[in-house]
């Protein structure tokens, strides 16, 4: 069972999308929230909920700041930004920040689906088009610098010389999704590519060298 948090200030897009969820998983509750504070509230008042969807222009918030909040409150809760428009910048921005991933509020009902049981499974979800764009502004990096599983997992397949689609077919992922994994890794121990990330990992100690 699901246990989701739809935080939007339009009344009928939270019907629309509570109405999506409740088709694939019909027994599980649907908190919303028509802005942060009250996005925070149903948190507090509901630890069971287990993901959030948040709009990323709300009342109460400048730009990502609902996200960082919310991040805050519940770091191991998986959160997707949903938005009407698709700036890369903002996307990559929200990544950086530990987003679980994008959903255009243009996306189908069926995608939808998949896009919130990819990102409660732990991986991450943009969809293939907009990472495609050029961003419009470069971003820093941030946030913690730890390794996720997949991405220690994405960097022992680089130090095995896989390309991006033999890794993402023995993780069982979608090569994007590994792409995107590997922005975060580079972004992390800041460094350009994979061969900086390579020697990097060796020098943390986050591989083996068997030479």
């Amino acid at each position: 069972m699901m246990i989701p948090l739809i935080a939007d200030d339009h009344d009928l897009f939270i019907d629309l999308l509570a109405t999506h969820i409740g088709r694939t998983w019909a027994d599980s509750p649907v908190y919303k929230a028509t802005d942060v504070d009250a996005a925070l509230k149903q948190l507090d008042a509901h630890p069971e909920i287990d993901i959030a969807l948040l709009d990323v222009v709300m009342p109460g918030m400048n730009g990502l700041e609902g996200l960082a909040r919310i991040k805050q409150a519940r770091p191991d809760m998986p959160v997707a930004l949903l938005s009407g428009q698709s700036d890369r910048a903002v996307i990559e921005q929200g990544l950086q920040m530990g987003a679980a991933g994008f959903v255009p509020k243009t996306i189908s009902g069926d995608a939808l689906i998949q896009a919130i049981r990819l990102m409660r499974s732990g991986e991450i979800y943009v969809p293939y088009s907009l990472m495609n764009r050029p961003a419009e502004h470069p971003q820093e990096p941030a946030g913690d610098d730890t390794l996720s599983t997949r991405e220690t997992q994405v960097l022992d397949g680089l130090w095995r010389g896989l390309s991006n689609k033999e890794i993402a077919r023995e993780l069982n992922l979608q090569e994007v999704t590994v792409k995107l994994h590997l922005r975060r890794l580079y972004r992390k121990f800041e460094c350009r590519n994979r061969t900086e990330a390579l020697r990097i990992g060796l020098e943390r100690g986050l591989l083996k060298n068997n030479a």
